[in-house]
């Protein structure tokens, strides 16, 4: 299977040194929604007042999947 990195930016870069298998480029998109989802419900409402949250997902050759990008402001 495919391995895809989930980079995020949320006023830090986290880059994602690890990487998960998904069968495809299209479930990797469907997890991106779902981790950035998680990490708004974790910051607790904090993310209104700090701008913005990015997830990139790349695949093993380094091509962009998917951005998905959430503007607090």
């Amino acid at each position: 299977m495919p391995l895809y990195f989930f980079h995020v930016n949320d006023g830090i870069d986290k880059p994602d040194l690890d990487g998960t298998e998904f069968p495809n480029d299209q479930a990797a998109r469907v997890e991106a929604v779902v981790l950035l989802g998680e990490l708004l419900r974790d910051k607790d409402g904090s993310f209104w007042y700090s701008g913005e949250c990015r997830m990139k997902v790349v695949d093993e050759a380094g091509a962009t999947v998917c951005t998905v990008t959430v503007a607090g402001k």
